[in-house]
Order: structure tokens, then C-alpha cells, then sequence
């Protein structure tokens, strides 16, 4: 497979990242309210033809800055687990697996802080579509997860019954509601924690016998509150 990029696809992939870098920038140095399309490309230098070029509206260059920084986030601990799982030098649990993708993305998102999650997380943004980023797999991060539940419901730690697609599309909507009320709250409360415990009670739920006989449950932790 050809993987050069030529000259256009270099420029291009340059022009996206300088437009995900000035946005972190503003946010970082201004505050998310300063985040406007007219205040980004005076900053980055470029025209608004070419912001609007790469992306329909503020709110979907932030879902793609967002998608491309969470796969960068668990991109060292995927290439540790593959290459050691292609060598039986791991334990097969998928599911902790899953637990530990969806604790990672919350604490990327406590990096990133609560004003700049808060933009992307707000209900008039219209591309935070839970099922449609799953259905296309545009998100690398689901994706990745849902990789993940077909290979456990492979190995028989799930129930037959069970859609690995729906439970995909359930962990997605409990982890993005509980970012959502996190940035409600003003980040008042333990984001990792919370959705450490939600996703491992739903889990809970879904193993099989078979699950239950080589691992019990997944450890749920309630020693302390979240919110």
C-alpha cells in the first residue's frame, strides 16, 4: 500500500493541524469563550474560505480535533497490549480492556479541562451524534472498544443474546452523558471515577457464566462518593 502523501496532502494535513493547534491555544491562553472561527484564523493566518474548506462549522473541527486526540492518548498502551497479546503475554479480559479505554478517555478529558470539554459538550452541538459516530466508526476510540466487545463475545465473556453494537452504543451514551454533566458542573466532581463505575456496573450485567468462572465481576469501586 502506498503511503506517501504528496505535496497537496502534506499541505493539507499541515493547514488541519495548525487550524487543532491555534484552537488549543485560544482556549488555553483566552478562555473557550474567545473560541470563534474569526478569532482562529486571524490567529492561525489564514482566511475563512479555508477553515470552512476542512470543516462545516467551529463544532465539527472541534469533534475531530477531539477523535484525533483521544487515539493519540491510548495510542502506546493499544500498540503494548497487541503486540503482547499476539505473544499470550497478557490475560485475554476484554472487558477490563474496555474499562480501561473508557477510563482513558476521561482522563484526557479532565486534562483538556472543563472549558474546553464544555464546547464540544453543549446541547446545541448538533455533531456529538452518540449512535452515528459509532455506526461509522469515525470515532478511532470507539472503534477500538467496540473491537474489543466482539472479541470477548468471540470468547464466550459475553452473552450470546447480547448486541455487541448496542453495548457500544449504551457505554457511549453513559460516558458522554456523564461528561456532559461534569461540564454542567463545573468539573465539581471525580469524571474518571464515575465513569469507571458506570461502565464496570453495566458490564457487570452482560458477562457470562463463562466470564464469571475465570474472573468473577469486575471490581466496582463505591468507597467514596462522585457526585
Amino acid at each position: 500500500m502506498n503511503t506517501l502523501e504528496t505535496k497537496r496532502e502534506i499541505k493539507s494535513r499541515q493547514t488541519r493541524e495548525k487550524i487543532f493547534d491555534t484552537a488549543e491555544q485560544l482556549i488555553n491562553n483566552h478562555g473557550h469563550q474567545y473560541l470563534t472561527v474569526k478569532n482562529l484564523c486571524e490567529m492561525a493566518e489564514i482566511s475563512n474560505g479555508t477553515f470552512f474548506h476542512f470543516f462545516s462549522s467551529k463544532e465539527e473541527m472541534l469533534l475531530q480535533y477531539l477523535q484525533n486526540k483521544v487515539g493519540l492518548h491510548c495510542e502506546s498502551f493499544r500498540n503494548y497490549f497487541e503486540t503482547n497479546l499476539e505473544q499470550d503475554k497478557v490475560d485475554r479480559n476484554m472487558l477490563e480492556l474496555v474499562a480501561f479505554f473508557y477510563a482513558q478517555y476521561a482522563k484526557y478529558c479532565v486534562e483538556s479541562g472543563v472549558e474546553f470539554m464544555s464546547i464540544y459538550y453543549n446541547v446545541k452541538n448538533k455533531f456529538r451524534g452518540t449512535r452515528r459516530d459509532y455506526q461509522e466508526s469515525s470515532n478511532k476510540f470507539i472503534a477500538k472498544s467496540a473491537k474489543y466487545l466482539e472479541i470477548a463475545k468471540n470468547e464466550g465473556f459475553i452473552q450470546p443474546d447480547i448486541s455487541t453494537m448496542e453495548v457500544g452504543e449504551d457505554l457511549v451514551t453513559l460516558a458522554k452523558g456523564a461528561i456532559f454533566e461534569w461540564c454542567t458542573a463545573d468539573g465539581a466532581f471525580d469524571l474518571e471515577k464515575l465513569i469507571t463505575k458506570m461502565v464496570r456496573i453495566y458490564l457487570n450485567g452482560i458477562v457470562s457464566d463463562k466470564y464469571k468462572e475465570l474472573y468473577g465481576r469486575l471490581r466496582v469501586d463505591f468507597s467514596s462518593k462522585t457526585l
